[in-house]
């Protein structure tokens, strides 16, 4: 096992300087080469696990690759060229160990914000609770998606709404309910299985960016009713018209600079307005914003054709 430092007074475990170098210029080594032994591989994987007080749960997430690649070798010291995982993780550590070293001992972060989410069949939803009226995130699944693993869309659910409200999250500590057990440990610890976890890096790479602290919490089905509801319902209204009819448009006019009324799945503006948080949106209710300065395509439901309208009108006549 690795020689760790506790230091009592940040409350934290760290790697010694020399250990640190030593890891990194194996890993240097290795990705050089771009081929390496099943031997070889599960001795970086084996040295970061063993550092893992010092450098938290990224040393599980960030290993599973390399567990892989030693699993489906057949031979311990049979060369191997690296695939493209293994690469990644050789190149996360090599780029980002420094950022983990120093893991606290005692993390108890103070909780500011309360999610739940669930996914079904078709779609996802999930909201942040507040006092307030909550605050919702919804989106439907691909027909590619629909055809994966329950756990697949629930652990998906978890990274749309994430993206959705990663700017209203920021900075924040995050219990995140979800009635899936699977999905809490995946989170936590990553996936022996691909889409699993890619899915499982993409959340841990928003939290980074974010700084948001994650805790993800099972509960079961009965406590979760409402994210799921908004999961099941069914958005008649959402629909808009081909890309290729769309493009025919736009030739005859300028480009488009915002899409009024989209989610991120049926956009044909990169800037678009959605009903509720969704990955990617610029804004969440159109009516909020001001028209006047943009070329908008605007393709409402029929039921607030007259709305969008009055809105329009409303925006060329203020004062800028």
């Amino acid at each position: 096992m690795a020689r760790i430092f506790k230091d009592t007074e940040k409350e934290s475990f760290s790697v010694p300087v020399e250990k640190v170098l030593k890891l990194k210029t194996l890993i240097c080594l290795t990705l050089s080469k771009n081929f390496a032994t099943a031997r070889e591989i599960s001795k970086i994987a084996g040295t970061i696990i063993s550092m893992g007080i010092a450098i938290g749960p990224a040393s599980r997430l960030f290993t599973r690759n390399f567990y892989k690649f030693v699993d489906d070798q057949g031979l311990w010291d049979k060369k191997s060229i690296l695939n493209e995982e293994v690469i990644n993780e050789l190149k996360f550590w090599k780029d980002n160990f420094d950022n983990f070293n120093g893991f606290r001992i005692k993390p108890n972060h103070l909780t500011t914000k309360v999610i739940y989410s669930d996914a079904s069949n078709s779609g996802y939803g999930g909201y942040i609770l507040q006092r307030l009226g909550n605050i919702v995130s919804k989106g439907n699944f691909t027909e590619k998606q629909r055809e994966k693993s329950s756990t697949y869309r629930e652990l998906l659910a978890v990274r749309n709404i994430l993206e959705s409200f990663k700017e209203l999250l920021a900075n924040e500590a995050v219990i995140w309910h979800s009635d899936n057990y699977n999905v809490s440990r995946i989170i936590e610890v990553g996936s022996s299985k691909l889409d699993l976890q890619n899915l499982s890096i993409k959340i841990f790479e928003t939290c980074v960016t974010s700084n948001i602290i994650l805790q993800p919490s099972w509960i079961p089905r009965e406590f979760n009713d409402i994210a799921d509801s908004i999961s099941k319902h069914k958005d008649t209204d959402n629909w808009s018209i081909d890309n290729e009819t769309f493009e025919f448009i736009e030739s005859h006019y300028q480009s488009f600079t915002v899409d009024r009324f989209s989610d991120d799945l049926n956009a044909k503006v990169k800037n678009f307005n959605s009903e509720f948080h969704c990955p990617g949106t610029q804004e969440v209710n159109t009516f909020t914003e001001n028209w006047e300065n943009d070329f908008n395509w605007v393709c409402p439901p029929i039921s607030l054709i007259a709305e969008a309208l009055k809105h329009f009108s409303l925006c060329t006549r203020m004062e800028i």
